[in-house]
């Protein structure tokens, strides 16, 4: 019994004596941006937090394209994330509705540390700081419907991928009023300060830091490949048309993106002067002056009261794209149309159930038509209806025209385009994999399951067993690959085919990964894209 005793405690000293080394880290020293920066030796891997890549957009710089960093004297250290741009729960009450979903504590629902207008910096996580390594770059661009999200969700901590031997960079921008926002008085400034588009130079300008630099992380500027989810996707599908981002990424992984080339979101920009107008004489200012003077709370508090009730505005603003001359020439709709898409390479894809977490309980039989009759030819109505007629469900068949309509046929219709004008590979997927826990049936692979696996960062309330484990180094093995030379296909996988005119051109990520015909067909071939 003694013997025994001094075994177990033998083992728990060792056992504790290995957690408390893990958990240690040394300091690592860099040079970039002519600033000295000291990161962390974390599990072999080196974390640069909270680098600044821009002036802090605040007081006059409020509504101005962002400005260049000043590189600062002395050692700097980027041990700590900066704080998120402003914002508000949005993203924390999705947290809290998938964790409820899964019977989890809310309360465990990640919240940024501290929010701030001051928040234009970004994160590297790299194996290797030789600068002669030329590794494969991934920078992650985060979702939050352009009013939320930030760098270091727990999801997008980018540790395992750097294991994959490439360098990963998480990247912040301004949402909201501050991203995205136009009057009379920006309209006359000159420049790239009258775009209104501030949130895409805020990534643009990241996008050129990285170009500059990542070289001192281990990283290759000629081989950047840009990746997000959801707002985070179709911000990259801006980029993708933008000629300010030309030659800023070698290729693009959207993941849940694709809607906005058929939403309203690149909003007319006198229309945008005119609201900007309105907004301005709500807070009782009457010049661009007296509105910077305003604090940051005041304006996002007003903003979201101003922009999203329908009692000032008969149409909702959503903070994406505005047309103007300088980033955003045109709707991407048409930019694709005409060709006008960047040459790089693309994976492009979405999950099998992205609304239908969204989708209320009890969906009225007058609803799914009234959905029908907005989105899809009138000619076509009946046949649409037969196509759903398999569904008993109410809400299954508004979740499924939900997800053709933001998501399948979008993404299709990306994929056919970039064949047509670019001749280029794109690989399109559709991720399938349902957690083994009972609610997890009710919304099923919901819009943003995707990323634990794309990260390897499975939250520890997430019913995960061996199979999500083995999916996840596939994914994350598929998407390095693609990062690394613009074919995800490697030793051991499956077959992943690029997109063409085959029956199954679509690789299935589930129980399953294997190719597979189109999602939703029969609906994307009755699909109407007004703006196309």
């Amino acid at each position: 019994m003694i013997r025994s005793n001094i075994i177990f405690f033998g083992l728990l000293l060792l056992v504790t004596a290995c957690t408390h080394h893990k958990q240690e880290s040394q300091d690592i020293r860099i040079k970039a941006n002519s600033e000295s920066l000291i990161g962390s030796i974390e599990n072999g891997i080196s974390i640069f937090r909270g680098v600044p890549f821009a002036k802090p957009p605040i007081g006059d710089l409020r509504w101005r394209a962002p400005r260049k960093h000043i590189p600062r004297l002395g050692d700097q250290h980027a041990k700590q994330f900066a704080p998120a741009c402003m914002q508000d729960e949005y993203l924390t009450d999705w947290y809290r509705d998938v964790i409820a979903s899964f019977g989890g504590d809310v309360d465990e629902a990640p919240v940024p540390r501290q929010v701030s207008e001051d928040c234009l910096y970004l994160n590297v996580w790299t194996p290797m700081t030789d600068s002669s390594a030329n590794l494969p770059v991934m920078v992650y661009i985060y979702g939050g419907n352009n009013l939320s999200g930030w760098t270091y969700e727990p999801n997008y901590l980018g540790h395992k991928l750097a294991k994959k031997d490439v360098v990963v960079v998480s990247i912040a921008y301004r949402q909201g009023i501050f991203g995205a926002f136009v009057n009379p008085e920006i309209a006359d400034q000159e420049g790239e300060d009258n775009s209104g588009n501030f949130f895409l130079l805020d990534l643009i300008a990241g996008l050129h830091w990285i170009q500059e630099n990542i070289h001192s992380f281990g990283g290759d500027p000629a081989n950047v490949t840009v990746f997000g989810e959801s707002a985070g996707a179709a911000n990259i599908g801006y980029l993708s048309v933008s000629p300010l981002a030309r030659n800023l990424f070698k290729r693009a992984i959207k993941q849940s993106g694709g809607f906005e080339i058929h939403h309203d979101y690149a909003n007319a920009y006198e229309e945008e002067k005119e609201l900007g107008a309105g907004f301005a004489k709500m807070l009782g200012v009457s010049t661009l002056a007296e509105l910077r003077e305003k604090s940051a709370g005041e304006v996002h508090a007003q903003a979201m009261k101003y922009y999203g009730d329908s009692s000032y505005n008969a149409k909702r603003k959503n903070f994406f794209a505005i047309v103007d001359d300088h980033v955003m020439p045109d709707t991407p709709a048409r930019m694709i149309a005409q060709g006008q898409i960047h040459l790089a390479d693309y994976l492009i894809g979405s999950n099998s159930d992205e609304n239908l977490m969204y989708t209320p309980d009890k969906v009225t039989e007058k609803e799914v038509n009234q959905y029908i009759e907005d989105w899809f030819p009138a000619q076509n109505f009946m046949s649409v209806k037969d196509t759903l007629s398999s569904l008993v469900n109410r809400r299954d068949k508004m979740a499924v025209l939900d997800d053709s309509v933001d998501y399948s046929c979008p993404i299709q219709i990306l994929a056919r385009a970039i064949n047509r004008h670019l001749s280029n590979k794109v690989y399109v997927y559709y991720f399938s994999r349902v957690r083994e826990h009972d609610t997890g049936k009710y919304i099923g692979a919901y819009h943003g399951a995707e990323l634990p696996y794309v990260f390897g960062t499975h939250d520890d309330w997430l019913p995960t067993s061996k199979n999500d484990l083995v999916l996840t180094d596939q994914i994350m093995t598929y998407w390095t690959n693609f990062a690394r030379v613009g074919d995800p296909n490697g030793d051991g996988l499956p077959r992943w085919e690029p997109y063409g005119k085959q029956k199954k051109p679509v690789l299935n990520l589930g129980d399953k990964v294997a190719m597979r015909e189109v999602p939703h067909k029969l609906l994307c071939d009755l699909f109407h894209d007004p703006t196309i």
